[in-house]
């Protein structure tokens, strides 16, 4: 959480949300940027440029002067949380570059969207009832993966009488308790690294563990065994598609663990969401595209055994879609144009044979 919130951050953040920013950049020799619109262009505010000493005094209220200097010589990186009541949140990060402090906000709502306003699929959302089991969202950076599984967590919040626990770098979204109650921890202010706040967390009674990335070989081996300790998982990792995000998960294993690790994915995986986001066709905002692969009993053995999961005899499960058919979808009914749907096609197909 944010140590001290300086006026002048207050100033940008208002700025970003006037704007409809989805990030803020702060680099030294230039105004105050922020990226704005559809295509996601970056606007210069007007303004004097900032000063090197200007951007890390900000980073030293925010962050506070010995944690930013700990992160920076452990990591590279520091983050932290930053908002304006009611108006905005957002994730910040201060890292260097030339051996100077740069920042970059990325911006959140100040609540949680609904899975009707993220137009999360069925299947998905019907993960909200599993009693445990391990759920993934996958895609590319600022593809709206985190605030999908926030909005599947935070459905379980307000429909269901649970312990709901988090594991974030930094807090995102403030989930606020309706039916069940909710614990949201931070690295760097609650415990060392994920992997550490995850194995705490077990110890704590959780129903729901949310961990809003998935990075470190030890990272995905202590959530695995969170769901199968009868815990539901939520996380998040970069990957295209979902055979691509299982393949991941195994390949990080040493090469000897690897049998044994596919058994235990097998066991707990429930379903594999990838996302993109595209430009509405009315050209405000831009609406999510859902590729779904509920895992069923042919799937586990695929897993298990190291195979093609998507080479099977039966037919797919009930959900199932790939990410293209979901662009398709869009486009059929109206939701994004034919040129945005091509493009987000042929940006697919470009990235080789990673679904069909």
């Amino acid at each position: 959480m944010a140590t001290t919130q300086p006026d002048e951050l207050n100033r940008i953040l208002q700025s970003a949300a006037d704007r409809r920013a989805s990030d803020v950049h702060l680099l030294p020799g230039e105004p105050v940027c922020y990226r704005v619109g559809v295509a996601g262009e970056i606007e210069r505010a007007d303004g004097p440029p900032l000063s090197a000493n200007e951007i890390a005094r900000l980073a030293d209220a925010v962050i506070g002067k010995h944690r930013l200097a700990a992160d920076l010589a452990e990591t590279g990186r520091s983050f932290a949380s930053v908002s304006l009541t009611g108006t905005v949140h957002g994730k910040l990060v201060a890292a260097t570059a030339g051996g100077v402090l740069t920042i970059a906000i990325r911006m959140l709502m100040d609540h949680v969207p609904s899975v009707e306003t993220v137009r999360l699929p069925p299947a998905v959302v019907a993960m909200a009832d599993a009693p445990n089991g391990l759920v993934l969202f996958c895609g590319p950076s600022g593809s709206g993966k985190n605030t999908s599984a926030v909005s599947l967590v935070d459905h379980v919040n307000a429909t269901k009488s649970r312990f709901v626990c988090t594991v974030e770098d930094p807090i995102g979204y403030p989930l606020i308790p309706k039916r069940s109650i909710v614990r949201q921890g931070e690295v760097g202010v609650d415990f060392p690294d994920r992997a550490t706040g995850i194995a705490v967390t077990l110890r704590l009674d959780p129903d729901v563990i949310y961990v809003d990335q998935l990075q470190t070989l030890t990272d995905i081996t202590t959530l695995v065994t969170a769901a199968q300790t009868g815990h539901l998982a939520v996380s998040v990792m970069h990957a295209h598609s979902p055979v691509e995000a299982v393949r991941t998960l195994v390949d990080v294993q040493p090469a000897d663990g690897r049998p044994l690790f596919r058994r235990r994915l097998a066991e707990v995986l429930r379903v594999v969401v990838s996302q993109v986001l595209l430009p509405w066709a009315g050209g405000k905002g831009r609406v999510a595209a859902y590729g779904v692969m509920p895992v069923d009993d042919e799937m586990r053995r695929a897993i298990a055994d190291g195979r093609d999961v998507l080479q099977r005899r039966m037919p797919m499960p009930d959900g199932y879609v790939t990410l293209t058919r979901a662009i398709e979808r869009l486009r059929d009914d109206g939701s994004i144009s034919d040129e945005t749907a091509r493009r987000a096609i042929e940006d697919r197909r470009a990235l080789g044979p990673i679904e069909e």
